[in-house]
Order: C-alpha cells, then sequence, then structure tokens
C-alpha cells in the first residue's frame, strides 16, 4: 500500500506538466482529449491531487496507526518528510535540490512550494485563456518548477527503496526467528526422544533383570509343583523357564 500510495503521487507530479502543456495547445479544441477524457478535468484533477499529496504521505508514513510507524521506526522518515531531503537523495543533484528546498525543506515543505507555483501559472492561463497566454504561462511554469519535480522525483525514489529496504530487513529478521523456533522445537524433540527412549530402555531393562533374578532364586520345583503359579510362568517366561528346565 505504501509503495502503491508513492508510485501515484509520483506519477501525478512527474504528469502536470502534460497536461497543462496540453491544456493550453488545444485550448481551441476542446474534443481531443487525454485517455477519452477532458483535459481541464484530468488537470484540475491532478492539482487537486497533488494539494492532497501532503495528507496522504503524513496518514500513510507518519500516523500513529500506519504500518511504516509501527514496523519500520526511526527518524529517517520523519526527518526527510520535515527537515531535510537533500542528504538523502542521490548526491548529484544535490545542488538542484538546495536550490528547490531552500536548504531547509522537507519532502512536505517541498510539495507545497510546488503546488503553490503550479496553481499560480494555472491560475494565471485559466484568467485569460489564449494561447498566447497559455504558452507564456506554459514556459514560465516549467522554467520555475523543473528542479522542483526532479528533486521530488528523486525524493520519492528514496522513499521507495527505503520502505523496500526496511521491508526486507524485516522480512530477514522474522525469517531468522522463525529459524531458530523452528530449530528449538526440533532440538527439544530430538533430545526428549533421547530422554524417553533411554528412560524406557533403563527401565523396562531393570524390570528384566528383576525378572530374571526372581526366576533364578525361585526353586524349579516350586514351579513344577504349583501348577497354576507354573502355567503363569511358562505363558509369560516362556524362554526363562526353558532355561531353567536346561539349569536342572
Amino acid at each position: 500500500r505504501k509503495l502503491s500510495t508513492i508510485h501515484v503521487l509520483t506519477y501525478q507530479v512527474n504528469s502536470i506538466f502534460s497536461y497543462f502543456a496540453h491544456v493550453t495547445s488545444f485550448i481551441s479544441r476542446p474534443d481531443l482529449t487525454i485517455r477519452n477524457e477532458n483535459n481541464e478535468l484530468q488537470l484540475n484533477n491532478t492539482l487537486k491531487a497533488l494539494g492532497e499529496a501532503n495528507n496522504i504521505l503524513i496518514k500513510t508514513l507518519l500516523s500513529s496507526d500506519s504500518e511504516i510507524k509501527k514496523d519500520f521506526t526511526d527518524s529517517t522518515i520523519t526527518s526527510f518528510l520535515r527537515n531535510d531531503i537533500c542528504s538523502y537523495i542521490d548526491k548529484s543533484l544535490n545542488k538542484g535540490c538546495l536550490q528547490s528546498t531552500l536548504g531547509q525543506l522537507g519532502l512536505l515543505g517541498l510539495n507545497s512550494k510546488f503546488l503553490q507555483k503550479a496553481n499560480f501559472w494555472i491560475g494565471s492561463f485559466y484568467r485569460n485563456p489564449t494561447a498566447a497566454n497559455g504558452l507564456t504561462a506554459f514556459t514560465s511554469f516549467t522554467s520555475a518548477a523543473t528542479t522542483d519535480i526532479i528533486t521530488i522525483e528523486a525524493a520519492y525514489n528514496f522513499l521507495t527503496e527505503y520502505l523496500i529496504n526496511a521491508f526486507e530487513k524485516e522480512v530477514e529478521t522474522q525469517r531468522k526467528t522463525c529459524l531458530m523456533l523452528f530449530l528449538g522445537m526440533l532440538a527439544f524433540a530430538v533430545i526428549s526422544t533421547i530422554i524417553l527412549q533411554f528412560s524406557t530402555i533403563r527401565r523396562f531393562g531393570i524390570i528384566d533383570k528383576m525378572i530374571r533374578r526372581i526366576l533364578r532364586i525361585v526353586p524349579y520345583d516350586i514351579v513344577i509343583e504349583n501348577k497354576v503359579f507354573g502355567y503363569y510362568l511358562t505363558q509369560e517366561f516362556k524362554q526363562e523357564v526353558e532355561g531353567l528346565k536346561l539349569q536342572h
């Protein structure tokens, strides 16, 4: 769910230029659509989605009931969203990042800054929806916001990698825990079996020795003369009785 949310937000940021370009280029042709939907409607929906991006990020990554807060709690996500992103993203983008974030904005602040630019230039076009004004507004918007988009995209890429790595670490931890539990249960089962077998064999061995001792002590004549006793011994201890016969 978290990765899907970040993917959608990345798409919305990257698509805003395309939608705006289409609207300004075909202002006189409202019949020309993108994916069979009205161009202005898609542009406005994208603006609305960008306006909700920060709330979605907070709810998904920082709220008390979110999975990331529960399972992968650390200061990285909070710092990245609220305080600093330039120290986390690709170093080759550091110059543009510092320019976009003013050296102090987290992803939430940068999203708000980008949305403000988008609303300003798109609103400027709608106030005078002509082809010439559309070209001016679009050119100005792309010039002012391209670095912001590159930085935001890099920030979302970092979040994606971070969440995947955190998930992999959690899975590896759970795998090791399950393996240790399995080995512990296996060792317990093996040791218990050995102890049980040893104690059982030893017990029956002692009993057998006691029976043999009794049979050696009891005179053979008693076994022969006492028919009930002799019958019982013969039925239960045939080999031992045969051994007694041989001794006599």
